[in-house]
């Protein structure tokens, strides 16, 4: 599939998640935590085959790209985390300019936002 193919699936799936509630988020962050720890092993026998094909990386590039039992739960401890945030969707305030208009501020989803990796 296509990086352009990704994106605007992406897309599509960020209008659909905007409107999940803060509950059903965070089901789902906690979810993503537990199955990162249930399917470890697949992932990690995943990894290891792409550290196989790398076979020009620096020591340190390679680094970067072995998982560990240990980094496995560090990411589905960071998941977690982050679930138990407060949720701060929709939170703002408003103001009145003196010729009576009033100016709302709301924290809405950001959206797609992609990242390249090496």
């Amino acid at each position: 599939m296509t990086v352009t193919a990704l994106a605007k699936q992406g897309k599509t799936a960020s209008r659909q998640l905007a409107q999940l509630t803060e509950t059903t988020i965070h089901t789902a962050l906690l979810a993503m935590a537990d199955a990162l720890l249930a399917h470890q092993d697949v992932i990690l026998a995943a990894n290891e085959r792409d550290r196989a094909a790398a076979t020009s990386l620096s020591a340190a590039m390679m680094d970067r790209l072995t998982l560990t039992a240990g980094r496995v739960q560090a990411m589905a401890d960071g998941i977690r985390n982050v679930a138990a945030l407060p949720s701060v969707l929709y939170e703002g305030h408003s103001t009145r300019r003196p010729n009576g208009l009033q100016i709302e501020k709301r924290r809405v989803p950001l959206g797609l936002v992609g990242v390249i990796c090496e």
